[in-house]
């Protein structure tokens, strides 16, 4: 289905009270300073009024009218929004404002949404760290964890691995669908190769003591870490026994143990942030959860989305990143990853035999 994107209108929203004089500078924290700059756009899709399923051009000024007012009102909670970025260490909070664009997408959302992974597929190029070797291209798909996947996880565990499982609770949904990501992707690794790092981002605001308030501003975030050496993503002729399993769930054990061992570091302070943030020579693998953010709950005056997705972008240094968030029903997993085109396809496959083990 192709479509076409007609610009109507572009305006720059100023905050609805200026920031007061003495909130005009804002330092940046060294996590802030430090991280990768990176944009990751969220598309929120909303049904039709009922009474407006014609497109009445009155209702959409109304719509465009509740936006502008909400977006402007924002920045006055949160006014680095509307300010200028400042050599990297604080924001000038001069009330620039936040650009608004409005536009009309050509066709019917109904025939959009029956394949819309075909309309949000993302295909950048990504130059490889030597400018002399040729130009990787890198796709994105999308990938549905249900609950019924995730279930299936969790009550295999407890009966292969009740008694020696190291975590002592049961993973999160998050965790499972991590590792299941992980070990697809490990596999991709060549013989001899360097182990693959596994950069897990954690919100750190409820785990700080005391904690911080879910709005707190800010990059407030770090990495744990999990690394796997390619002899263990080799498939022998052990894991095509009946023993498979028990070596799969082991696996799980041992990846969720050093994921949480890395955030008990972190809100213990023995985290060293520069050893974590050092370059890797290996294969990278970023993954990053928004699940239970509230992405649902978005109500700008005319009802909850039916759909919220997050297309992810490839940092400059990485050739692999996945993006989680919930499903509508709250209980299943959603992905969006982005790999160099030549390993998407195994990628899938060793995903595929993965979920048909469990």
């Amino acid at each position: 289905m192709s479509t076409t994107v007609e610009v109507i209108s572009k305006e720059t929203i100023k905050p609805s009270t200026p920031t007061p004089y003495q909130l005009k500078n804002y330092s940046l924290s060294l996590i802030d300073q430090h991280i990768q700059s990176s944009f990751i756009p969220i598309l929120l899709f909303y049904p039709a009024a009922v009474d407006n399923s014609c497109g009445d051009k009155h209702h959409d000024d109304i719509n465009t009218f509740l936006l502008k007012r909400s977006l402007s009102e924002t920045p006055v909670h949160f006014y680095p929004l509307a300010g200028r970025m400042k050599d990297n260490i604080l924001v000038d909070c001069n009330d620039g404002g936040v650009e608004f664009i409005e536009v009309n997408v050509s066709g019917r959302m109904c025939d959009f949404l029956m394949k819309p992974d075909e309309q949000l597929k993302v295909t950048p190029t990504l130059p490889d760290s030597n400018p002399s070797e040729s130009v990787s291209k890198i796709i994105s798909n999308r990938f549905l964890f249900d609950a019924l996947a995730i279930n299936s996880v969790h009550e295999k565990l407890l009966a292969v691995t009740a008694e020696k499982y190291k975590c002592r609770s049961r993973p999160t949904r998050v965790e499972v669908v991590s590792f299941l990501i992980w070990k697809s992707f490990v596999k991709l690794a060549t013989p001899g190769s360097l182990p693959v790092m596994v950069r897990h981002a954690v919100n750190l605001r409820r785990r700080l003591d005391p904690p911080l308030p879910d709005v707190s501003f800010g990059n407030l975030i770090e990495f744990t870490k999990a690394v796997v050496g390619a002899s263990r993503t080799k498939t022998t002729t052990q894991e095509t026994t009946s023993s498979s399993s028990t070596i799969l769930y082991d696996d799980l054990n041992e990846f969720v143990g050093q994921l949480r061992e890395s955030i008990s570091k972190m809100t213990k302070g023995n985290h060293d942030f520069d050893a974590e943030n050092t370059d890797y020579e290996g294969k990278n693998l970023w993954m990053s959860s928004w699940c239970n953010y509230g992405l649902y709950d978005i109500d700008f005056g005319w009802g909850k989305p039916i759909w919220v997705t997050a297309v992810a972008t490839i940092f400059p240094d990485s050739k692999g990143f996945f993006l989680m968030n919930d499903t509508r029903c709250g209980e299943g997993v959603e992905v969006w990853g982005n790999l160099v085109e030549e390993e998407m396809s195994n990628f899938q496959l060793n995903l595929s035999e993965l979920l048909d083990r469990i």
